[in-house]
């Protein structure tokens, strides 16, 4: 009985908080997201040949945190900033994945590299590293323009999840579906221009929901959201 019961506080050590039942009005805020957009999810992961579950899993965290009049509010005062000045003077989170611009920049940076060598992975998002403008402040404006669009928002998730299966090769070969999850999600949240074993051990930091100025204690890792949703509803509902 003894060894049961021990056996028992084990697997429940191990496993995930609910997170449907931790913040029930952000769960459902995250869902009713997904519901609405079900069938662009569907469609940009066929287009790419990816799975919707998984790109739906790495951006459920930051649909869970988004607010419309905060996102408003920020992007209404630091967009001029960052048209007339690039992301020293003002680098926000847009939209509902919650995308910085210097995500964006740093994502044509490394997608234009891997163009040049003829990657087969990159050529399908050629089109994010094209403008139809020359000037600084244009493409600026027109990258911010793409950044409130959902839809340019699911080509440049694609596009980070296939750079960075393609860029941790090495480091992902190895790992089961989950735990592949696990570190693709982190490089979202915490940066995919990091070194694996950086990514590997943020894998844990407790900065959800309210960032890193609050305590540790009340918070949960990015990651095990993630994983919570994926496994708990993902299937169920793609």
């Amino acid at each position: 009985m003894q060894i049961f019961a021990f056996i028992l506080a084990c697997k429940i050590c191990f496993l995930l908080p609910n997170f449907e039942l931790l913040y029930p009005q952000d769960y459902q805020k995250a869902a009713d997201f997904l519901q609405k957009n079900k069938a662009l999810f569907i469609k940009k992961a066929t287009e790419y040949k990816l799975s919707p579950q998984i790109l739906a899993a790495i951006v459920f965290p930051e649909l869970m945190r988004y607010s419309p009049s905060r996102d408003y509010f920020e992007t209404q005062a630091l967009s001029i900033a960052y048209i007339k000045g690039g992301t020293a003077v003002g680098d926000f989170s847009i939209g509902y994945f919650q995308m910085k611009p210097s995500f964006v920049e740093a994502l044509e940076i490394e997608l234009g590299k891997n163009i040049a060598k003829n990657m087969a992975w990159a050529l399908p998002f050629k089109k994010i590293g094209l403008f139809s403008q020359k000037n600084g402040a244009d493409i600026r404006t027109e990258r911010f323009n793409r950044l409130q669009n959902t839809d340019w928002q699911l080509d440049y998730l694609a596009c980070f999840y296939q750079l960075v299966v393609h860029k941790f090769e090495k480091e992902l070969k190895n790992k089961d579906k989950k735990a592949q999850l696990k570190f693709i999600s982190t490089a979202y949240n915490a940066g995919f221009q990091r070194k694996a074993a950086d990514i590997e051990k943020l894998q844990t930091y407790r900065c959800f929901p309210y960032g890193n100025l609050a305590e540790a204690h009340t918070q949960y890792a990015y990651s095990e959201v993630v994983i919570f949703y994926y496994e708990q509803k993902s299937a169920s509902f793609f």
